[in-house]
């Protein structure tokens, strides 16, 4: 299949004043400073630039295929939507297409560096590729042409999603994450749990 139409299945911080945005040689590999990074990133990144009305639209053509096949519409996560749009902008801007990064990180992995207080449970991610030129529904063909990307619009277990489409080297790129939230957390998890925090979960309820 031809680059134009590749299809893949498979927080409240602040950043810092200082921080600058440079993702040649990929996000940094501690937590902490892995979000830093990403804020920054989200906020000035070079060379990329998010397609909110296209998010919109395979959003809105997500949730009308999963209506017609007896689901529920999903709702959207920041930390989805965070994880999504940062590993596009990496794709973009190391020229690589992957589900993983060349660090071996995730898209759960990702996630879980930046999801602080909703506790992840059924996880799914869909990617596609297509020409600069496309349109939604031309990318959401390319995402659901895949079997398993299909499969994951319509999980029941899902009842949130991030989507991220991202213009550069005159591609789209479009990363789509599901999650099912089993539950909360009483306030933002640290990076690192001693013995001797405590914290509240809250569980979703019954689906």
């Amino acid at each position: 299949m031809s680059i134009s139409a590749l299809a893949l299945a498979a927080l409240g911080l602040a950043a810092n004043a200082d921080q600058e945005c440079d993702l040649s040689d990929g996000l940094a590999l501690q937590p902490a400073a892995f979000q830093s990074e990403t804020v920054a990133c989200l906020q000035s990144a070079q060379g990329v630039e998010a397609d909110p009305f296209m998010q919109t639209e395979l959003s809105r053509l997500t949730d009308a295929m999963r209506t017609s096949q007896g689901a529920d519409g999903l709702k959207s996560l920041q930390s989805l939507n965070e994880a999504a749009r940062i590993h596009a902008y990496d794709m973009a801007t190391r020229d690589y297409i992957a589900h993983s990064d060349p660090e071996g990180r995730g898209h759960l992995d990702r996630v879980r560096m930046l999801e602080r207080t909703h506790l992840i449970g059924a996880f799914g991610a869909n990617m596609a590729v297509i020409s600069d030129f496309g349109t939604a529904a031309e990318a959401f063909n390319a995402l659901k042409s895949d079997p398993v990307n299909a499969a994951n619009m319509a999980r029941s277990e899902f009842d949130h999603m991030g989507i991220a489409a991202v213009r550069a080297n005159g591609k789209i790129y479009i990363v789509q994450l599901f999650s099912g939230v089993e539950g909360r957390v009483d306030s933002p998890s640290p990076d690192y749990v001693s013995s001797k925090v405590n914290s509240e979960v809250r569980l979703a309820q019954a689906r």
